[in-house]
């Protein structure tokens, strides 16, 4: 190896170092033998892009970068629309729970109950209207969400004067995990019946 000589060490596709002699001329640029050169990252599919699980080594063009975003960012989805017409009676003194029935526009229900599809944030909205309030005394009415068969949140309201009517609604984000479960019940505190007119409950997965 002479005076001039530059050594460079390499690292090889099988992690193995291997050396290289390079001896520079005049009017000429430093340069490697292809054939020493590690060998080329491979570049990441579509496929491996949009999936965002791959711990391999890939490189990237800005195409496949746009492609893991879109696939990957955080779209919130509606999985639950569920509306109900007609009446539901709040008996006075007690929880009564809201009966989901019929076929939601969006995702599913049973057993009175919405089941977490899959563990992550929810945004969870209702509403439900009532008409011709009437009631002589009681401290208040609200709404709970019920987690697994339990009280969990609850959304309440100032209530206007008797004889008029009026509409309850809350929007709450929960962190769920699938093997939960979503239901509702009206707390009605006053000394008479109540009856809603209808109930909305739509669920957003949010991340």
């Amino acid at each position: 190896m002479a005076d001039k000589d530059i050594k460079i060490i390499q690292e090889q596709a099988s992690g193995a170092p291997k050396e290289s002699v390079v001896t520079p001329t005049a009017n000429s640029g430093l340069g490697f033998d292809a054939s020493k050169d590690p060998v080329a990252i491979p570049a990441v599919s579509q496929p491996e892009a949009e999936a965002g699980t791959s711990t391999e080594l890939r490189s990237w063009s800005p195409e496949r970068v746009g492609q893991a975003i879109a696939a990957l960012g955080n779209t919130p989805e509606m999985v639950l629309q569920y509306s109900k017409a007609g009446n539901i009676t709040a008996t006075a003194g007690g929880a009564t729970t809201i009966t989901l029935t019929g076929t939601p526009t969006i995702g599913a229900v049973a057993s009175n109950l919405w089941t977490v599809p899959s563990t992550g944030l929810y945004g969870l909205y209702f509403r439900a209207s009532f008409s011709a309030l009437s009631y002589a005394s009681g401290p208040h009415m609200f709404i709970w969400i019920k987690r697994n068969g339990s009280n969990y949140v609850a959304s309440g309201i100032a209530l206007p004067p008797t004889g008029q009517s009026f509409a309850m609604a809350e929007f709450v984000m929960l962190s769920l995990t699938a093997a939960q479960t979503i239901g509702f019940a009206i707390e009605n505190s006053l000394n008479a019946n109540q009856t809603s007119n209808s109930f909305e409950f739509t669920v957003t997965k949010i991340a």
